[in-house]
């Protein structure tokens, strides 16, 4: 009776947020470009995307059957948006956008009367930022990583907000002082009692399995020494991390697997329930989130 219940109470049809002639309007998934706090009753989603004017953010407050649409940055050269929402409802957003032959990665909280901040302040190439929210305090604490490849191959950074000022900015593959990788797509999100956990692919022409997933976590204002999750001969790409507000759960996530099906890529996952789907064509672009305490 409840599944019954549950099926014909819930309507799975799709329904139109709005129009873009933008075709990478989500580009990318290593970070979330829609989201809902897992309240009890609370139907509220939230989303943005991208238009070629700029920034949209969209809200729902009826399960996405209709949806409130209002531009956040009207602005050429933006790219890969992203949202996350604190404990208080904040709605915090980054994105990364093309200014004076470089590109840098910009946040802005929707909450607050700021204007956008410059969290890489890189001379080169800034890109594919996310972004979690610790529940610390009730507004949280900001986590934001991205790519930079200003000083030769790509690296991985860090900068915290705290909604007073922003921390230092720290090097997540400094322990590649030789320059082997290049290290992109970054992903973030907070597991296993409140660690902050990054995860990127690394490439190597120099060394066997040339693919590799990394991790690396922070724990107590203290990184942990990086580690490899998983090593490949053909290429790993688009990395998704989990997203949940129970921040006590082992990590999940998602990523292309291009060896298991004769260089076609496959879903893989990692944590959560594992295993990967193998399909006969091409599957790309994985992502996943919680939605209970399992």
């Amino acid at each position: 009776f409840f599944i019954l219940f549950f099926l014909f109470t819930f309507n799975f049809s799709f329904t139109l947020i709005d129009y873009t002639d933008v075709p990478y309007a989500t580009k990318g998934n290593n970070s979330p470009k829609i989201f809902s706090l897992p309240l009890l009753l609370d139907s509220t989603l939230h989303t943005v995307f991208l238009k070629r004017e700029g920034i949209y953010y969209g809200k729902s407050t009826n399960f996405g059957n209709s949806w409130e649409i209002r531009p956040v940055i009207l602005s050429l050269g933006i790219r890969n948006p992203s949202i996350y929402l604190s404990p208080n409802r904040f709605r915090n957003i980054v994105w990364e956008k093309d200014t004076a032959n470089q590109t840098e990665i910009f946040y802005y909280c929707l909450d607050i009367r700021m204007p956008p901040i410059n969290v890489s302040q890189t001379p080169g190439k800034s890109y594919s930022p996310s972004l979690t929210v610790d529940n610390q305090t009730s507004w949280g604490k900001v986590h934001i990583v991205f790519a930079d490849s200003s000083f030769g191959k790509s690296r991985i950074y860090y900068r915290k907000w705290n909604f007073q000022s922003l921390s230092d900015t720290f090097q997540i593959t400094n322990f590649d002082s030789l320059g082997l990788f290049d290290h992109t797509n970054p992903t973030i999100g907070i597991f296993d009692n409140n660690k902050v956990y990054v995860f990127w692919q690394g490439y190597s022409l120099e060394i066997s399995y040339p693919y590799r997933i990394f991790c690396r976590y922070l724990e107590n204002d203290t990184w942990r020494e990086p580690f490899t999750i998983f090593t490949s001969e053909e290429p790993l790409a688009h990395l998704s991390c989990d997203f949940t507000f129970n921040y006590n759960e082992g990590f999940s996530l998602g990523f292309e697997d291009y060896n298991t099906n004769n260089g076609i890529p496959d879903c893989h996952f990692l944590g959560g329930n594992g295993g990967g789907y193998p399909t006969s064509d091409s599957s790309t672009y994985p992502t996943l989130s919680t939605i209970s305490d399992v």
